[in-house]
């Protein structure tokens, strides 16, 4: 995995998913489903929350050879294309 594959990785991980979405999933989430509000946006952030988790994965999986493998870049590429197109949406709400 290339240096900067690897740390964009690792930030993603530790910083959006373990902290940031964590945060959101056991101090926001919570708040707004007691009071009944924003249900549906909730299922929607929470489900994008797991896809982004998975395209991580992706990346941590096939990185180490992607500059080698090119099935393994393909999936690299093809996991960041998916992040990118799934984040901007993501962070607009």
């Amino acid at each position: 995995m290339q240096k900067s594959q690897r740390a964009w990785a690792k930030i993603v991980r530790e910083f959006i998913e373990d902290y940031h979405e964590k945060q959101e999933e056991d101090y926001v989430f919570p708040r707004f489903k007691k009071a009944g509000k924003m249900d549906r946006l909730i299922g929607i952030l929470l489900n994008q929350h797991q896809a982004g988790r998975r395209v991580t994965d992706v990346i941590f999986k096939f990185g180490p050879t992607s500059r080698k493998d090119d099935d393994a870049r393909q999936q690299v590429v093809g996991a960041m294309q998916v992040f990118i197109t799934m984040y901007r949406p993501h962070a607009a709400r």
